[in-house]
């Protein structure tokens, strides 16, 4: 009868570490679950971030000066060049910058070589983004074009 006694509160107390490390491995489980569910994944990162190229006055997007607004998609000739995309676009000059997205970009027919952000690296591309059809606006008229942009990281 002694024996009795023990013997339940010796298996109740084996119980109730089995149960708490049950319990334990199950909230792992959901948060390893969970955490790769939220996951962004890197191209669409990237393509996010490739946004204000075609979309921002500060880029390439061209701006009507009389009614003061942007045309998305339509790139502005004038600014297509190696400043505009560093003042538009840059990325820390120590390591910390070589894993930061780093973008080439290419408009047919209006880029001789490929634009580039300060730590883009030309073959160490990662990934290129879809080819964007876009407009340039050259004098009067909006001309369509494919603007093509490679990523490095």
């Amino acid at each position: 009868m002694v024996f009795d006694a023990t013997r339940k509160s010796l298996y109740w107390m084996l119980a109730g570490i089995l149960i708490t490390m049950t319990v334990f491995a199950f909230a792992i489980i959901l948060s390893m679950f969970q955490s790769s569910q939220l996951e962004i994944p890197e191209e669409f990162e990237a393509e996010i971030l490739a946004l204000r190229f075609t979309h921002s006055e500060d880029c390439f997007a061209y701006k009507d000066v009389k009614t003061g607004r942007v045309f998305p998609n339509t790139i502005d000739p004038v600014k297509l060049n190696k400043d505009q995309l560093r003042r538009c676009y840059q990325t820390s000059s120590s390591s910390q910058g070589l894993k930061a997205f780093n973008f080439g970009i290419e408009v047919d027919g209006f880029t001789q070589k490929p634009l580039m952000t300060n730590n883009f690296i030309l073959n160490r591309v990662k990934f290129e983004l879809p080819k964007k059809n876009v407009f340039v606006k050259s004098g009067d008229q909006f001309v369509e074009t494919q603007m093509k942009i490679s990523v490095s990281r």
